[in-house]
C-alpha cells in the first residue's frame, strides 16, 4: 500500500508539471517536504506540498484559474488559505498544499530546500530550490478562512497521528485547529460577559 501511495504522490506531481508545461507563463514546479529533497520521509500518510513559479505579472492567472491542477484528477476540495495558494483534496484522496510565486516573490519566500520537479527550458535559475529570504502571510482572517484552516489542520493532524508523530499531531489538532475556531467565536455568537481570556 505504501509503495502505491508513494508512487501516486510522485506521479501526481509529475502530472502537475506536465500540465504546467503547457502554460505559457509557467516557469517551474518545486516539490517540498517529503515530496522534495526529503523523499526518505515519504510514507502512506504524506501529502504533496509544492510551489509553482511563474513569470512576473502572471500570478493571478494561476490563482484565478486552477485548471492546471485538475488535468489528472478532479478536485473535491479547494481552499485558498493565503493570497499565494491553496489547500486541496483530489477526488482520489491525494491531499496537497501549494503556493504560486512569480520570479520576484520567490526570492522573498521562506521554505525548506526543495526539489525541482519540472522547469521550462528557458528557466535558468537552478538555485531556486534553495530559499533566500523570509516571507510572511498576510491574508485577512474571516470565519470562512479560520473554519477551512481548522478543517485542513485536523486532516493533517490525523495523518500525523496515524504516522506516529504524536507531538506534531497534538499541535495540529489541539492547538492550530482549536485556536482558529476560538478566533472567530465572537463572530458566531455574542459574548456572555465582558470577561475574556487574554493571551
Amino acid at each position: 500500500m505504501f509503495v502505491e501511495k508513494k508512487e501516486k504522490l510522485l506521479l501526481r506531481l509529475e502530472e502537475i508539471g506536465q500540465s504546467l508545461s503547457k502554460k505559457e507563463d509557467a516557469l517551474a514546479l518545486l516539490g517540498l517536504g517529503s515530496v522534495g529533497v526529503e523523499l526518505n520521509r515519504l510514507d502512506e500518510y504524506s501529502d504533496i506540498d509544492f510551489f509553482v513559479i511563474v513569470k512576473n505579472n502572471s500570478k493571478s492567472k494561476f490563482i484565478n484559474n486552477t485548471d492546471w491542477l485538475e488535468t489528472s484528477s478532479p478536485l473535491d476540495y479547494k481552499f485558498q488559505n493565503t493570497k499565494d495558494g491553496f489547500k486541496i483534496m483530489y477526488a482520489d484522496g491525494v491531499y496537497g498544499e501549494c503556493a504560486i510565486f512569480d520570479e520576484e516573490e520567490i526570492k522573498k519566500a521562506d521554505y525548506s530546500e526543495g526539489r525541482i520537479v519540472w522547469k521550462a527550458s528557458e528557466f535558468s535559475d537552478l538555485s531556486i530550490n534553495i530559499p533566500k529570504k523570509e516571507f510572511h502571510r498576510d491574508l485577512p482572517k474571516s470565519i470562512e478562512y479560520d473554519v477551512n484552516e481548522a478543517l485542513t489542520n485536523l486532516y493533517v493532524g490525523l495523518c500525523r497521528y496515524k504516522r506516529g508523530e504524536l507531538l506534531s499531531s497534538t499541535r495540529f489538532i489541539q492547538s492550530y485547529a482549536v485556536d482558529g475556531l476560538i478566533r472567530v467565536l465572537h463572530l458566531i455568537e455574542e459574548s456572555q460577559n465582558n470577561q475574556q481570556d487574554k493571551k
